[in-house]
């Protein structure tokens, strides 16, 4: 049996491009002159007008009904080949002697990496792309149509909650199931996300899936962080960050982010050896190993590392939190909700800098595995077998870099947000227990990027 999991690379799991200590420090620097200088710069909110942007060029409706009908007639025709692919294609990812060709089941790249991590990105980048392909969200739109739901649909604090959840038992898939390089296990998780979302239609409809699907969920919550939109018949354009501010935030919106910052440090953890020797007797195996005699021997230690990682960070967010509250005098809750917004960024550079190489390498293996669309001997295209690689030094720059620029946005968005909350007289007091876990975080990830791999 072979684990899948990221950083499959050495050149992914490059060391920092200057010692720790002094990234460190630069980035508190940074993050602290940033927090200044906004408090003496930026005296009333500004990213709300901003997230208005302003209009590319229109699209009539029968332009979008166009658009839409292609791209999510693409994105089920893709959906489909990929189930196909997991239930009866080459059962392993690897090539097997079992087929005439060298054929490589893509399933686990396409989930765990091009899916994955990719759409987080783009839609971070460039907006709501996921929503245009999104198939589970076609074939709950179809369900709508054609019925109304069973009972009324929950409250509206329950929303993003079910999402986060589902994340949790994702990430517990992604890094810690004994079989997630299976294509064959991978098409029985495929199978009842969708028999399990479809089946929440029927009960609540279309409209509560889109909020709490996990993916549609998370997504759209990066994609607010994007620069294009799409509103009243046209294409806008607008800062980055600056839809993060009209966008509402629930407690539930607040779980999706931590769920996902929790998991990513503990992806960045686990695939060390500090980790693998403390779990492996001192033994490292790496993160793609072969198995112990029982494989699922360390299973619930990664679990509790897993749920320990995201309390742990949910704890840092909330104690902020709450130190706003002793100073504003305002409920908790709300000061949670009113700051979620500056997770999202954070979320996003935490991405890039454990996956960014990964990424490029694995979407380049994806092309050439995906020459078999069906990982049978059924061949559509020619891919070339070599892969493009970027310089190491340039990986460390943009992983160290998407570290200390997601938390300066993180540290910008606080502060737009806490013009809205906070007095002249508290706004620095307030605010500032937020900076200190905005340094805490980046510091953590900086280690994590700086832990020696395996």
């Amino acid at each position: 049996m072979i684990l899948f999991a990221h950083s499959g690379s050495s050149e992914a799991r490059a060391p920092l491009p200057i010692p720790l200590w002094m990234l460190t420090w630069g980035a508190a620097a940074a993050l602290v002159i940033s927090f200044v200088a906004l408090a003496v710069l930026w005296a009333r909110p500004k990213l709300a007008k901003a997230s208005d942007g302003k209009a590319v060029f229109s699209i009539p409706d029968a332009g979008q009904r166009s658009i839409l009908f292609f791209t999510k007639t693409l994105g089920l025709l893709l959906y489909a080949v990929t189930l196909y692919s997991a239930f009866f294609g080459n059962p392993e990812e690897l090539a097997t002697p079992d087929f005439e060709t060298p054929i490589e089941n893509y399933t686990p790249i396409l989930i765990f990496m091009v899916f994955w991590v990719g759409a987080l990105l783009v839609n971070g980048i460039f907006g709501n792309i996921w929503r245009l392909f999104d198939p589970i969200a076609t074939l709950s739109q179809l369900i709508s149509k054609i019925r109304t739901p069973l009972f009324k649909a929950p409250p509206q604090w329950v929303n993003g909650l079910p999402a986060a959840g589902g994340l949790a038992v994702f990430l517990f898939l992604e890094l810690i199931f004994p079989y997630n390089g299976q294509p064959r296990a991978l098409s029985w998780f495929l199978l009842s996300h969708l028999v399990i979302s479809l089946l929440l239609t029927v009960m609540f409809g279309a409209d509560w899936l889109r909020k709490n699907e996990p993916f549609a969920a998370l997504f759209t919550l990066l994609a607010s962080m994007g620069i294009f939109y799409f509103k009243d018949n046209a294409l806008r354009i607008r800062p980055p960050l600056s839809g993060l501010i009209s966008k509402p935030f629930t407690i539930g919106s607040v779980a999706i982010a931590l769920v996902v910052l929790g998991g990513t440090s503990f992806d960045g953890f686990g695939e060390s050896e500090l980790a693998t020797d403390w779990l492996n007797g001192g033994q490292s195996q790496g993160m793609i190993v072969q198995a112990a005699p029982d494989p699922w021997a360390h299973v619930p230690t990664k679990i509790a590392m897993l749920i320990g990682s995201i309390v742990f960070v949910s704890l840092l967010y909330f104690a902020a939190s709450l130190w706003a509250e002793e100073v504003e005098d305002k409920p908790i809750g709300s000061l949670a909700k009113k700051f979620g917004a500056s997770l999202i960024p954070i979320v996003f550079g935490y991405s890039i800098a454990h996956y960014f190489l990964t990424l490029i390498e694995d979407s380049q293996a994806f092309y050439r595995k995906f020459a078999y669309p069906l990982s049978n001997q059924w061949q559509l295209y020619e891919a070339p077998d070599s892969i493009w690689r970027i310089d190491i030094t340039v990986v460390s720059w943009i992983q160290a870099c998407a570290i200390i620029l997601g938390h300066i946005g993180a540290v910008i968005i606080t502060h737009d947000q806490g013009l809205d909350v906070s007095s002249k007289k508290t706004l620095i007091k307030s605010q500032s227990g937020m900076l200190l876990v905005m340094v805490f975080y980046s510091c953590i990830g900086l280690w994590l990027l700086n832990l020696e791999k395996v």
